[in-house]
């Protein structure tokens, strides 16, 4: 069966644009996927158009005969154009007032609105091809219309006929809208029907549009407050049709409204789009689906390596497993959504409803949505159906529905019980210990709100928990829920909500209560009441966000109060001590490469004696099973906070758009490399990728596997690679002690990486350096983690520089304890955040690899040379060192510290080795290389850390004996085997196996996620007996 674990926050997420400015004229129209396009005036080449009227007045213009409507006919080739002032009117005229295209059986034309003689007047003119001769000549046919004296403004609209689509017209004035239709739009004395509508005054229009699309039409007009409303309809009767007011005045000054019908593409339900300029001069959209009603502030921008733009959102992270208990790799689940909402799919755009529609899940086993709000409203997400990478079923054990708002609405409840009344609420405070309240609000509505809160938990309590309504089956339409419960049509929709938001702070007399099987939310506005039935979860948190607003608690306040919020000053300082430690850990390596150097004949000695035994000791009889690569439901390391910053690096435009100087090739490295180390490596590379595959199809084969399976099928083949290897070392490591500076000088160079190098600078106002990136992507989980796992966030260690890691290299006994202490902490904490990050990594590289497969050379290595290339690969070099420092013992008791010493050396050959290749220029041939040395490390350093269980096991006497912890650092090691294992056989078969190379991938997920639940588990163990690290090195 199928397992899902979700998680989900409300939050301020980041993507790499900006806003779009606001042109002097902007339309929508819908592309060919029926998604809203917007055309602006600006330096943009101009879409390709066929005719085009302007009106304008002409300099010093008193009257005219038209000549102030141009037309202009632009050419097929989209830029060649010509201009044509012969729209004659019937009379002299004082000014064009407005004009509408026409269409009829007379032609094609426009509608034009004039005043002459302080009079408004309409008349009609169609032209189409003469008939009647033959040089291409035009016919005209003009006749005046009937309308209104003091009529300010006109549009028109295509209805059905019985000579198919023709234009029928809307003309405002004082006394309302006037609709002319099609049939009967040539007849002079004609003046139309009186709109009448119940839920929006139409008196006194000053401008019209109309937007439609098949059978849904809306009309949308300004008032002579300025104000912006609509009425919509799915069959051309806007008397009949739904109505509310948006924009507020002073707000509609300038829009542009686009609508869509019921399709396949859109979940069948009719989606309007509005477009208008914000206060900051941006464009912004705001967008409703028919069906709940509700006009959602979307995120509008456009893209940009350089800016980040915030998105209010909930984000949320389901992570799928199959029926084996691995992630689902490149499979595929139905997903559908309470109601319909614009949202972020794994970096791309994607529309979520109620009919549902299959997703793809990525190469981790992920779904990771961005769903825009300025709402505690979210929309559950559930998953009906689960296919694998095959197309092959797998069985759900049941329904799965994950409410994003739950969190949330949870956080508010636990939060407002404790408040009795309107003092105690006054006095409430955020996450940081501010106040809630810049400034405190009016006692009475304050008073309201405590009383409102509690009433609204108690509703959402017993909401359906899919999202579904409380008064009828299934997720239905506002007609059906009002048909069924006899309530008005616009009190089960939310068309007139965001109006209602717009004044909030005109609201008197505000409350909730139950209705039934409901509940309903009233306040009095303008004289007037309104109501709103609350019968879902979505719309009782949109009245509590209400409330909120209502009480002048801002959004931002909100979601510290409520929601999630990255503590930046603790990152920043997080990723300075790990970049401090990266930096000297580098240096201090380089210069302990001698003393490594003189010992290397001896570990080898040691290691090669030591293969026969592995394998026969307590711990590598230990079983671990798929299951126990499941986080549960409450693991911080998997959840969206945690997981934040590799989703970003993974979807957020780093893997294409990432600018970096590439590295200047060293001719030693390319001659040793070439000549040395690679050869070596190729004799290996059959049989070493072979017992990588093995591993990997036993443990994906039986769901389980312990590390007597692992050494038996790998004891020959790691007998010749030590030897082999051997040779190589002492020339890595000479070479090395040269590169670790050049390293250093290259890791502080600037970067550009979309999303980080903005977020860097806002947070500390520096730009960005390799180090400072790849230390602030491991610095985001490592806090969160830390601050969950500890209640605190990491220790800064001072002064942390080359000096003091060559006293912790040489176990210096002055070293301060405290400073030990926190340092053993603080390495704990970033193998924590190293082991979510160099999942991504991983990820990121086999795409790359894939890119780079089978191109000749050259290219190859233009391609490694690029940007995103250069990044990743320090960013390897990186965790390699980091794994290195962060797993040396630093305690001198501990059992099996000699195997401990050679763990962390493997890491740090590793790590030189990538190092050497990067220096040396890369290429397939070295990927290749390369990843039979990861293979070869991977088991060695487990072998070695089944030595080190064993020598736990035995030390009864030792102060921080606990066998239960042993026990779990097994089931790390053997997880950290089968990342290792996996990640080979995944990058090294993507191409030429793509099956075997899944079945990597699975294997290699599996194991991050049970490497990463095991390392949380063991380290808050320790922490709580307060106990210094275990520390392990991440062998992926």
């Amino acid at each position: 069966m199928a397992q899902i674990q979700a998680d989900s926050e409300l939050m301020t997420n980041l993507v790499s644009a900006v806003p779009v400015p606001g042109g002097s004229y902007f339309r929508i129209i819908l592309d060919e996927s029926r998604r809203p396009l917007v055309i602006s005036i600006s330096n943009d080449p101009i879409p390709q158009l066929q005719l085009v009227y302007v009106t304008h007045k002409n300099l010093d213009q008193a009257t005219s005969w038209g000549s102030d409507i141009t037309r202009i006919d632009v050419a097929a080739n989209g830029y060649e154009y010509s201009l044509a002032r012969d729209e004659e009117t019937p009379e002299n005229v004082s000014g064009i007032i407005d004009i509408a295209p026409a269409s009829s059986i007379y032609g094609k034309g426009l509608f034009v609105l004039y005043k002459s003689g302080g009079i408004s007047k309409l008349y009609a003119r169609f032209r189409r091809l003469d008939t009647d001769a033959n040089d291409g000549s035009m016919a005209t046919f003009v006749t005046s219309l009937k309308c209104a004296s003091d009529a300010e403004c006109i549009a028109s609209m295509f209805q059905d006929t019985p000579r198919g689509l023709a234009s029928g017209l809307l003309v405002g004035s004082s006394e309302g809208v006037r609709q002319v239709d099609a049939r009967n739009v040539d007849e002079k004395q004609n003046p139309g029907t009186l709109i009448s509508a119940n839920t929006v005054s139409l008196k006194s229009i000053r401008s019209l549009e109309i937007a439609q699309d098949g059978i849904c039409s809306t009309m949308w007009f300004t008032n002579s407050l300025d104000e912006l409303g609509y009425i919509r309809t799915q069959h051309g009767d806007f008397s009949s049709g739904l109505g509310a007011m948006v924009l507020p005045a002073k707000q509609a000054s300038s829009f542009a409204v686009c609508t869509a019908q019921p399709s396949d593409s859109n979940g069948n339900v009719a989606w309007q789009m509005l477009i208008s300029v914000d206060r900051q001069g941006s464009l912004r959209l705001l967008q409703q689906a028919s069906d709940t009603g509700i006009w959602r502030p979307e995120p509008f921008y456009m893209p940009s390596n350089n800016t980040n733009f915030e998105v209010e959102s909930y984000t949320i992270t389901l992570k799928v497993s199959g029926a084996d208990s691995l992630p689902l790799t490149s499979g595929r689940a139905f997903v559908a959504s309470a109601s319909s909402v614009e949202a972020t799919l794994n970096g791309v755009s994607c529309t979520l409803t109620p009919d549902g529609d299959w997703y793809d899940v990525d190469d981790a086993g992920s779904l990771d949505f961005i769903v825009p709000t300025q709402s505690l409203g979210a929309q559950s997400l559930e998953i009906t159906k689960l296919v694998d990478s095959q197309g092959n079923k797998v069985a759900l054990p049941q329904r799965f529905v994950h409410d994003p708002a739950m969190k949330p609405m949870q956080n508010m409840y636990n939060k407002m019980k404790s408040y009795k009344d309107a003092k105690e609420l006054a006095a409430a405070k955020t996450g940081d210990g501010s106040s809630l309240f810049t400034n405190t609000p009016d006692s009475k509505d304050l008073e309201g709100a405590v009383k409102c809160f509690q009433t609204l938990s108690d509703a959402y309590a017993k909401m359906p928990r899919d999202g579904t309504s409380t008064l009828v089956r299934g997720y239905k339409r506002a007609e059906a829920v009002a048909e069924a419960t006899n309530a008005k049509v616009e009190e089960v929709s939310m068309d007139a909500w965001h109006w209602l938001k717009s004044k909030i702070h005109d609201a008197v007399d505000w409350f909730v209560d139950t209705a039934g099987k409901a509940w309903k939310f009233v306040c009095k506005l303008g004289g007037k009441v309104w109501q709103f039935v609350l019968d879902c979860a979505e719309k009782i948190c949109e009245a509590a966000t209400w409330v909120w607003d209502k009480i002048k608690v801002g959004w931002q306040k909100l979601k510290d109060f409520v929601g999630f919020l990255f503590n930046w000053s603790d990152i920043k300082e997080t990723k300075n001590t790990i970049s401090a430690l990266l930096t000297a850990g580098i240096g201090a390596a380089g210069d302990k490469v001698g003393d490594v150097e003189k010992k290397v004949d001896g570990f080898f000695d040691s290691i090669v004696k030591q293969i026969d035994s592995l394998g026969t000791s307590a711990s590598a009889k230990k079983i671990a099973k798929s299951s126990d690569s499941q986080a549960s439901k409450s693991d911080s390391s998997n959840g969206t906070g945690a997981t934040w910053a590799q989703e970003r690096l993974k979807n957020g435009g780093a893997t294409s758009s990432t600018q970096v100087d590439p590295a200047s090739k060293n001719s030693e490295s390319v001659t040793t490399w070439s000549s040395v180390v690679q050869p070596a490596l190729d004799k290996l590379q059959k049989d070493v990728l072979q017992v990588s595959q093995d591993i990997a199809q036993m443990f994906k084969k039986n769901g389980a596997i312990n590390g007597d399976d692992v050494l038996k099928v790998s004891k020959s083949v790691l007998k010749v690679a030590v030897n082999a290897i051997r040779g190589l070392v002492t020339s890595i490591l000479r070479l090395v002690r040269k590169l670790c500076d050049e390293i250093v000088s290259l890791g502080n160079k600037a970067i550009k990486i979309p999303i980080f190098s903005a977020l860097w600078k806002k947070i500390s106002g520096s730009d960005l350096t390799i180090f400072d990136a790849i230390s602030l992507i491991i610095a985001i989980p490592t806090t969160l983690m830390a601050k969950l796992t500890t209640g605190k966030k990491p220790p800064k260690i001072e002064g942390l520089d080359r000096k003091l890691m060559k006293r912790v290299l040489d176990k210096d006994p002055t070293l301060d304890s405290q400073v030990s202490y926190d340092l053993s902490v603080l390495k704990a904490e970033i193998g924590l955040g190293l082991v979510v990050s160099k999942g991504i990594w991983s990820l990121i590289k086999i795409a790359y690899k894939t890119i780079k497969s089978g191109l000749p050379d050259a290219v190859d290595k233009k391609v490694a040379a690029i940007g995103p290339a250069t990044f990743f690969d320090m960013m390897g070099i990186s965790f390699d060192m980091l794994g290195s420092i962060i797993s040396l013992p630093d305690q001198q008791d501990l059992p099996g510290a000699e195997y401990r010493n050679w763990i962390s050396a493997i890491s740090f050959y590793r790590g030189a080795c990538n190092l050497v290749v990067f220096f040396a220029g890369g290429g397939e041939a070295a990927d290749k290389a390369l990843l039979v040395l990861d293979v070869i490390s991977a088991i060695a350093q487990f072998g070695l850390y089944m030595a080190v269980c064993d020598a736990e096991y035995s030390a009864t006497k030792w102060a921080d004996y606990d066998p239960d912890v042993t026990s779990v650092t097994v089931m790390e090691c053997v997880m950290n085997l089968l990342a290792g294992v996996g990640y080979s056989a995944a990058a090294f078969f993507k191409l030429q196996q793509p099956i075997v190379s899944g079945v990597g991938m699975i294997v290699m997920q599996g194991g991050l996620v049970g490497l990463s639940v095991v390392e949380v588990a063991k380290f808050k163990t320790q922490y709580e007996k307060n106990r210094r690290a275990r520390l392990a090195a991440p062998a992926l």
